[in-house]
């Protein structure tokens, strides 16, 4: 079930950037219609600029692959975590 987030994670100030300093993974979804493939990948280009290494993976799924794709999504999280361990 999905559930609302707190306010502060809209309103408040990051302070720290841990995506700097720890290889992130981005999921782009390919079919979402909230938040566009071309906004995903500014997303990225934006940490990348900001000095993150990230590693990205495409779906062809909605905003929520883990609704949409499950089994897709809990394989790409095994490789992440595999591969950040």
């Amino acid at each position: 079930m999905l559930k609302s987030q707190a306010r502060i994670a809209y309103e408040g100030r990051c302070t720290y950037a841990a995506f700097v300093d720890i290889p992130s993974w981005y999921l782009y979804c390919e079919k979402d219609q909230t938040l566009p493939p071309a906004t995903q990948r500014d997303i990225v280009q934006a940490a990348e600029a900001a000095g993150a290494k990230m590693k990205t993976m495409a779906f062809e799924s909605s905003h929520s692959p883990f609704l949409s794709m499950p089994v897709a999504t809990a394989e790409f999280l095994v490789k992440v975590a595999e591969e950040s361990a």
